[in-house]
């Protein structure tokens, strides 16, 4: 009896779950975070920036939560989503009215000023060959926790780099820079460096524009990054800079975002 009991034992199937990739890790946990805000009965909704543990913005975060943004919409269940660009510029005027200092606290407080009934918040993490990614939904209001939920999804080259875990983009060009460092030192003029990597095969331009812009940091600059190639600006004001790209010739639209530069920091944007 024992000897056909160990035999059924070893017959069980060992299930092992599928490693999700990116696209499929965020449309899953931001389908079940749609639901329990549902449940919630809130009606209006907005996503904040992921961080890592350290409680650092990276490009992957961002790229999280408009990817989270997306996918509650998908999933809504009779809630709005607050567009990301008009809380980006609420954050950014808060964060400097504040130093630098933003945390779930603040978010709260913004949020509820702004009519706003949950916001989304979390972190994201590099464990071994995955992330994962962590979710909190918080009522404005109470400040309470009233959904939260995380997911994994396998690491990838290019995810790494927007993480931060890069060693920087390959080969820049050797050309002299689009705009000249402004005289003085990086942290008086309160500036960083952007990288605009190019891999399509045709010219694109490029358009960047920073909130600040002063003597010591460009505010606004248009240049044009070649096929296969990799521009830097330097001198470009620190915050949050929004970036248009267009093709070269056609002015066809391609890519619009928004990256958050600190001072004497570095940003890649690639295409």
């Amino acid at each position: 009896m024992n000897k056909i009991y160990l035999l059924t034992l070893m017959c069980i199937p060992v299930v092992v779950p599928a490693q999700l990739d990116f696209d499929s890790a965020i449309d899953a946990v931001g389908k079940r975070i749609s639901f329990k805000i549902y449940e919630q009965e809130r009606s209006r909704v907005a996503v904040a920036n992921l961080v890592d543990h350290t409680g650092e913005e990276n490009e992957l975060g961002g790229l999280i939560s408009e990817e989270m943004t997306v996918s509650l919409l998908k999933h809504s269940r009779c809630f709005e989503v607050m567009d990301r660009g008009h809380l980006a510029a609420i954050i950014e005027e808060h964060r400097l009215a504040l130093g630098g200092l933003m945390n779930d606290s603040t978010l709260i407080e913004l949020g509820r000023l702004e009519s706003v009934e949950v916001v989304i918040t979390g972190t994201i993490t590099r464990l071994g060959a995955r992330y994962k990614v962590t979710i909190k939904a918080l009522d404005t209001q109470t400040g309470l926790v009233v959904a939260a939920d995380r997911e994994y999804f396998q690491a990838e080259r290019f995810l790494d780099e927007y993480y931060g875990l890069g060693t920087g983009v390959p080969n820049p060009d050797p050309r002299p820079d689009p705009v000249k460092m402004p005289i003085g030192d990086c942290v008086t003029g309160k500036h960083g460096t952007v990288y605009v990597q190019n891999s399509r095969p045709y010219a694109v331009t490029v358009s960047l524009e920073a909130k600040d812009d002063s003597r010591s940091c460009k505010g606004k600059i248009t240049f044009e990054v070649k096929a296969g190639e990799t521009n830097h600006v330097r001198g470009i004001c620190a915050g949050n800079i929004t970036y248009e790209i267009t093709k070269f010739h056609t002015h066809d639209h391609l890519n619009r975002g928004t990256i958050y530069m600190k001072t004497c920091g570095e940003r890649a944007i690639k295409l």
